[in-house]
């Protein structure tokens, strides 16, 4: 019996090395709460947190720029954006076309990270966001930039289909009337995805053929006993 065990342990353990980890899908969605003004209630205008939606595997950062500068926080806004309730938008105040929003997700040591989608609308259809942008860094490497209608009175899904990296950039806008909801990524251990090595492959080849000799040297024994 014990011959049969180890051969069998040899090829399950082979099994599960080689097996890749699910990758988790995370959402970042704009639901009210007390992430604005460093931790009070978020209300129209009110600016976000800036590390708002951080997790142990991946840390969020979000902001406004001006001409590619920094130019201050994002803000939240309950209802008028299309259809969608809780968004996070560039700075108030500003129509200009170079005012675009920038939210950055960085994978913390020993995760990696793609972007899957986002959400965008355009606030009570005003001429400036009845059109927006993107820059995207999915993740992989490789900017992706697109131009699309926001779609009110309902909104627009923006999905992406990229590799594993280790931060995703994303710029959009432009303006402050284009706002952003229920960004999803997925986040997985690094190497989760691999395929298996040769040596894995050889011992889970090894490991089948001896759980298949140890059952044929089995079967006589088993009718001799019988008989």
């Amino acid at each position: 019996m014990s011959k049969m065990i180890m051969p069998l342990l040899t090829a399950a353990f082979a099994v599960l090395t080689s097996m890749p980890a699910e990758a988790a899908v995370q959402m970042l969605d704009f639901t009210q709460g007390n992430y604005c003004n460093g931790g009070e209630l978020c209300t129209n205008n009110a600016a976000i947190d800036k590390g708002h939606g951080s997790t142990a595997e991946v840390s969020v950062n979000f902001g406004s720029t001006y001409d590619g500068f920094p130019s201050g926080p994002l803000y939240y806004y309950e209802r008028g954006f299309g259809d969608l309730v809780g968004v996070a938008y560039s700075n108030k105040g500003s129509t200009d076309f170079r005012t675009r929003a920038r939210i950055t997700l960085s994978a913390a040591a020993g995760y990696e990270i793609t972007l899957k989608s986002f959400d965008l609308g355009c606030f009570v259809n005003l001429a400036n966001c009845q059109t927006a942008t993107y820059n995207v860094n999915p993740g992989a490497g490789g900017y992706q930039t697109g131009s699309l209608g926001t779609g009110y009175p309902t909104h627009q899904n923006v999905t992406f289909n990229a590799g594993y990296g280790n931060v995703i950039d994303l710029w959009f806008g432009a303006g402050e009337n284009v706002g952003i909801d229920n960004i999803k990524w997925d986040v997985r251990a690094v190497g989760a995805g691999a395929v298996p090595e040769p040596a894995t492959w050889a011992m889970m080849i090894l490991g089948f053929g001896l759980v298949g000799t140890s059952l044929r040297r089995r079967a006589p024994t088993l009718r001799r006993q019988l008989v």
